[in-house]
């Protein structure tokens, strides 16, 4: 297992670790419940999006890709230099759901719309909540169920990913959301 690999899937671990311990927590102590609940989400998208950066990296220098597919995956913008068309160092970020869905496209075939993805609903409803934690315009209190489905969702899509782009699942994947490595 790479370094890489070893740290994405602590951080997987994190995420459902502190899953876990939130539910340790008894409905008076609303504040505990929330923080490890909260804490859960953010560590499950930072480990969609460590892989989802990976599987980027890994084919964003390929000359097999137009310029605009490998400026995608390295978030970089295309711009006119000396009447050329050329990667600049100018970030241009994209969307979790544009990524996903050009990977899937550009390596199964399958448009990432309709019902391909049996995940793809519930991946969209966990960026809700995660962009509701990341960008709050009000109070937002998680229920452990919420978390469980968009840790799921993060999963099942990290997985969908791998078997579309490298032929092969997520190794742990099917693990599913019992931490290996639980809190002390």
């Amino acid at each position: 297992m790479s370094d890489f690999e070893g740290y994405s899937k602590e951080i997987l671990e994190s995420a459902k670790a502190f899953l876990e311990k939130a539910k340790g927590f008894d409905e008076s102590n609303v504040f505990a419940r929330q923080a490890h609940l909260r804490s859960a989400i953010m560590q499950g998208f930072c480990f969609l999006e460590a892989h989802l950066n990976y599987i980027c990296d890994h084919f964003s220098e390929s000359e097999t890709l137009d310029l605009l597919e490998r400026g995608l995956l390295g978030e970089r913008d295309v711009r006119l230099i000396d009447g050329e068309f050329c990667l600049s160092k100018i970030r241009k970020m994209y969307s979790i759901e544009d990524r996903i869905s050009f990977l899937l496209r550009k390596f199964s075939g399958l448009k990432y719309s309709g019902t391909n993805f049996a995940w793809k609903g519930p991946l969209s409803d966990a960026i809700k909540i995660r962009n509701s934690l990341t960008h709050p315009r009000e109070r937002l209190v998680l229920q452990i169920n919420d978390v469980e489905m968009a840790l799921q969702a993060v999963l099942d899509a990290t997985n969908g990913l791998y078997t579309a782009v490298f032929k092969r699942p997520l190794p742990y994947a099917k693990l599913g959301l019992m931490s290996q490595r639980p809190f002390d």
